[in-house]
Formats: structure tokens, sequence, C-alpha cells
């Protein structure tokens, strides 16, 4: 019997993170970003859907992005995206907002071996958007999620003042 207490009393419990996503970038073996998400005072793997997104821009002024993240498969804690960079020399940027804020840089570089054929996904030279740019539906999948996003923070803000309003009525 205590034995029995013993080994419940080491069982640690089950909680959430409340912590900060760090992300550390490479590629993976096809070429394309590979975001390895982790927890960063625990340093344990993410290991739940990420809402974020990954920008970035190459040495010659290039731009991609912002393109969603998408789990990475076979890879625990990894995330990719849909599309690929073309050949060159990448400065990469990943910010997330839930399940916790997270924030990675890194630079890659991307072999002329491992590129694909140019797709409406591939990174452009930076300019003005020309007024014949259409939108497809990963633009307008990524819009959503901007779009949540935005909401959830506006909501998180109206709750918190809602509660400092009740906590003030509460103390007079």
């Amino acid at each position: 019997m205590l034995a029995g207490a013993v080994v419940v009393g080491a069982a640690h419990p089950a909680y959430p993170h409340d912590d900060t996503i760090t992300f550390r970038i490479s590629l993976d073996r096809s070429g394309r970003v590979l975001a390895l998400g982790t927890y960063e005072n625990d340093k344990d793997p993410l290991d739940e859907t990420v809402i974020g997104t990954l920008t970035a821009q190459a040495s010659d002024g290039r731009t991609a992005g912002p393109w969603r993240l998408v789990p990475a498969p076979h890879v625990r804690g990894g995330f990719t995206t849909r599309q690929g960079l073309s050949e060159g020399r990448w400065r990469i940027t990943i910010r997330s907002a839930f399940p916790e804020l997270g924030y990675g840089v890194g630079s890659v570089t991307v072999p002329k071996a491992m590129t694909r054929p140019p797709t409406h996904d591939q990174p452009t030279k930076a300019s003005a958007p020309s007024p014949s740019h259409s939108h497809n539906a990963d633009d307008n999948d990524d819009m959503r999620v901007g779009q949540w996003i935005t909401g959830a923070m506006v909501a998180m803000v109206v709750c918190a003042l809602l509660a400092g309003r009740i906590r003030c009525h509460r103390r007079c």
C-alpha cells in the first residue's frame, strides 16, 4: 500500500505550458524550411496545432510569405509550409500566436538541386503589388487565420477590461 502511494506521489501532474515557443530553423531533405518548435523554459517539443506564419527574405531582395505553418510529417514538433523556397540564401522568420506566442529567426541556403519548378506561390522580387495580382486559396486561408488571430486578441483585451471593471466594483 505504501509503495503505491510513493509511485502515485512521484507522478508529475499534467499542466499547460504557459510558456513562449522557440523555433529552430533548418531545411528538410526535400529542401523545404523545417521549423522545430519547443517550449522555451522546459524544452518540451511542441505537440499540438500551431497558428503561425513563415516569412523569408533572400539575400538578393526577393521575398516570400507570409505562409501558413502546417505540421511536418513524421517530425515531432516540426512545422513547414505548403510552399517551397527557390534557390538562394534566405533569412527566415517564424511567428506563432497559438497555442502560445512564439518566434524564431534563422538562415538557410537552398541549393539549386533542391528547388522545384516555379509555381504561383514562389517568391518574387520585392516590388509594389500589381493590380493583376490574383489571390489563391492559400492567400484566403492566411487572411482568415490573421482575422481569427486579430479577433482572438480583441476578445482577450475586452475580457481583461471587463474583469478589471468587475474587480473594481467589488472593492467599492
